[in-house]
């Protein structure tokens, strides 16, 4: 959600936040594509990058998945927060973890994340792309959506051993902690503000049938939530037919027809309790030093494309083509007011800060009380603007050339898909 603009604004701050203590140092990006194609989802063990003293373990061998040795062991989280999660740490409200540090996992509830991951293929369709809407569509989602999947990981879910009846997969499985994000911004999913203690049942989320009345499960996910955009990727759930006004019929394959119902509430039941997550996988991402080094990556990329403008025109129109997720797709709900046995007024429009012309929370970059909307960023950060901040070395792929997808490609008229 205004992935590139929005993203590039607070690494900009963050490199002169660091460059306030050394003014030598520059943000690194890591061209984690490259090193998929290189090593696959073995990269975690593999890449130098995830050596204790650079960035930390990919995956600590440890319960809680934090860093025991190396330059992050010692790193805490701000606690007793006022909106952290239940146990008063910098994290979301649903993620229920007591881990003081930031967390890493790949596994979700024991099964290893296996889906797709953005190699060098995933960066070469986006600098071939023709709009900036869908560039921001892929760059916001299979450009580096996995990497926060596969650092982030998600255990603790009530029933998840129910779901294999849906035909579900680490894959899959990836995306309920989408669902539940969806669910818990619609009101659905409530969660405890305060917690007795770890692993006390009082801690967990859940979606109260008091706030829902007499609906089914199928009813909220179908009809009400809008979150079934998300089933195909299970294998058993089909689509059966298309009702009057053009809302899917879903089906689960293998389950009977007096069984559908009772299969799709423990579905619910299950996304509902969230589980918990890592920091890669929610709102609280930026307390992984990772995060920091992957969206340069993905600036690089739109600089290149950004450049070889004039031989390949680049529609700059704003959107996110194609966009599924409840941010970008056209859902808002006005939370002002809503008690805790109520339900906010959710209706369709645009999501404040996802705007062409909406401001960004970032400003003053040059000095001078600069403020900046999406638009302003995305002007301000063209690689011909003599004020920005910053270039890169290079743009060349290597690694990527060698696997067959030659950059350069975009050099050529005509070229762009």
């Amino acid at each position: 959600a205004g992935i590139y603009t929005q993203h590039m604004a607070f690494s900009i701050e963050f490199e002169q936040s660091l460059q306030a203590v050394d003014p030598t140092v520059a943000l690194p990006y890591w061209d984690f594509a490259a090193d998929l194609e290189e090593w696959g989802l073995a990269l975690g063990l593999a890449s130098p990058v995830f050596d204790p003293d650079m960035l930390g373990e990919a995956w600590p061998e440890n319960e809680d998945g934090v860093q025991t040795k190396g330059r992050w062991s010692d790193v805490r989280l701000d606690a007793n927060v006022t909106d952290g999660n239940v146990y008063g740490l910098l994290r979301s409200p649903w993620n229920a973890i007591t881990a003081p540090q930031f967390v890493r996992k790949r596994l979700f509830d024991g099964r290893s994340y296996a889906g797709g991951v953005p190699k060098c293929e995933a960066h070469f369709k986006a600098v071939m792309t023709e709009s900036l809407s869908e560039l921001n569509l892929m760059l916001n989602g299979v450009g580096h959506g996995p990497i926060h999947v596969m650092f982030g990981g998600q255990w603790g879910l009530s029933d998840v051993k129910s779901l294999d009846v849906f035909g579900a997969s680490a894959s899959s499985l990836s995306l309920l902690i989408v669902m539940s994000k969806d669910l818990w911004r619609q009101g659905y999913i409530r969660c405890p503000s305060s917690c007795p203690g770890a692993g006390d049942a009082s801690c967990a989320c859940e979606c109260p049938s008091s706030l829902t009345g007499d609906a089914t499960a199928y009813e909220i996910l179908r009809d009400r939530a809008h979150v079934m955009d998300f089933m195909s990727v299970f294998s058993n759930v089909e689509s059966t037919r298309v009702l009057a006004n053009g809302t899917l019929e879903y089906h689960v394959k293998g389950v009977s027809d007096e069984d559908q119902g009772a299969a799709w509430d423990r579905f619910y039941k299950t996304v509902c309790s969230v589980g918990q997550v890592g920091e890669m996988s929610s709102s609280a991402s930026p307390l992984d030093p990772l995060f920091w080094l992957v969206h340069p990556t993905l600036d690089r990329l739109v600089h290149w494309r950004r450049l070889n403008a004039k031989q390949n025109p680049l529609n700059e129109t704003w959107g996110y083509e194609g966009a599924t997720d409840l941010a970008t797709r056209g859902i808002v709900c006005d939370w002002n007011g809503v008690g805790d046995d109520e339900m906010p007024q959710c209706v369709a429009g645009d999501c404040e800060g996802h705007g062409e012309f909406d401001e960004l929370h970032v400003t003053n970059i040059l000095g001078s009380g600069d403020t900046y909307t999406n638009r302003g960023m995305y002007d301000f950060l063209a690689p011909a603007n003599a004020d920005l901040p910053y270039q890169y070395a290079h743009f060349r792929w290597d690694k990527c050339k060698d696997a067959g997808f030659d950059f350069d490609a975009i050099t050529e008229p005509g070229s762009a898909e």
